[in-house]
């Protein structure tokens, strides 16, 4: 039924969103990302951000000016 079929997408969603929480794996995904909107020629994107609580390898959390300083770099 349809509440299943959500319920499923979302626990793949939540493990999607959760690898993005690692400090690395986000710099790298967003980089990736503007690098292959710019290798496609695109001429506007509209990005909609969030200030994900981002962790290193050992769990650690990093402050939200981290987070900040990952998007400007």
């Amino acid at each position: 039924d349809e509440d299943t079929a959500w319920k499923f997408f979302e626990r793949g969603l939540f493990a999607i969103v959760g690898m993005f929480r690692y400090e690395e794996a986000f710099k790298v995904y967003n980089r990736r990302l503007l690098e292959d909107v710019i290798e496609d020629n695109v001429d506007y994107i509209e990005m909609r951000g969030f200030l994900p609580t981002l962790t290193d390898l050992k769990g650690n959390e990093m402050p939200e000016r981290r987070t900040i300083e990952l998007y400007k770099d």
